[in-house]
């Protein structure tokens, strides 16, 4: 199928499901993908939901894959998103509540989203981008840097000649150094992604994150969420879950892992139903 999106078509699939389902998903394409996904991820996920009744529709956003226009940047995708809500509604009607599910900056945009569509039912938000220089700092200080130099490898390769440890010190300073500035990110999209997660549980929405232990992009996340003060009001909120991964990396890349990614967006979207 293809979405109208004013002069520009966006290509879609869209997974039917059961006719009699009342809640679908939408999945929101972020960083150099379309809507087949790395490794095929977003192909198997929408295949293993419609399998379980959920239907569900994946599409490339304006210059992505198969779409005409111009690329979009991640936070101005909400006429996109908006017109893959209309095409997996005229296609599913009784569907009352959609999911938005997205990965890294896909989960970010969907956030950004997810307050202005009284359609929006739920969020799974995988891996979300939140870049922030200072946040990003200590967490490569600390599961990086930190790491390496307590690790008896590293020390091994030291005393064997093997480590260029001038510029490992540099690293580790210059990840200090950013770490303990002050990072101003006041109107920029980390607010209104900010703004957004706030508006929408205070309004009873669930949100599902699902974090890789095995990734940066999840670890700064969550450092940040968890951690600074304007984000971690947000994670006493009751109407958000966290599944954690202790293996996965950024994409789930193994069978294993998108079997498990699966069952946790599944079992989201059945709460869903039930309520």
């Amino acid at each position: 199928m293809t979405l109208p999106l004013g002069d520009q078509r966006l290509p879609a699939i869209f997974h039917p499901g059961v006719s009699s389902s009342r809640v679908g998903v939408v999945i929101v394409v972020g960083g150099p993908q379309y809507r087949v996904g790395s490794h095929r991820q977003f192909l198997h996920l929408a295949r293993w939901l419609a399998a379980a009744g959920v239907p569900v529709l994946r599409f490339d956003a304006r210059g992505m894959g198969d779409a005409s226009g111009d690329k979009q940047p991640f936070d101005h995708l909400d006429e996109d998103i908006r017109a893959a809500l209309d095409g997996l509604c005229s296609r599913a009607p009784r569907v009352e509540g959609v999911v938005l599910w997205g990965l890294c900056d896909g989960a970010s945009a969907a956030l950004l989203y997810a307050d202005k569509d009284e359609r929006v039912a739920g969020l799974v938000l995988v891996n979300p981008w939140l870049e922030n220089v200072q946040s990003e700092a200590r967490t490569r200080l600390i599961h990086y840097y930190l790491k390496r130099l307590s690790s008896g490898g590293f020390w091994r390769k030291f005393i064997g000649g093997r480590v260029a440890i001038a510029d490992s010190l540099r690293g580790v300073g210059s990840a200090a150094r950013q770490a303990s500035t002050t990072g101003n990110e006041k109107g920029g999209y980390q607010q209104r992604m900010r703004d957004s997660f706030e508006a929408y549980t205070q309004k009873g929405q669930p949100v599902l994150l699902v974090l890789s232990a095995n990734d940066l992009t999840a670890k700064t996340f969550e450092r940040q969420y968890r951690s600074e003060p304007h984000w971690r009001h947000l994670s006493t909120s009751t109407r958000v879950s966290v599944e954690i991964h202790p293996e996965a990396d950024h994409t789930f890349s193994s069978s294993e892992w998108k079997a498990w990614l699966g069952d946790c967006t599944l079992a989201f979207v059945k709460r869903l139903s039930r309520s």
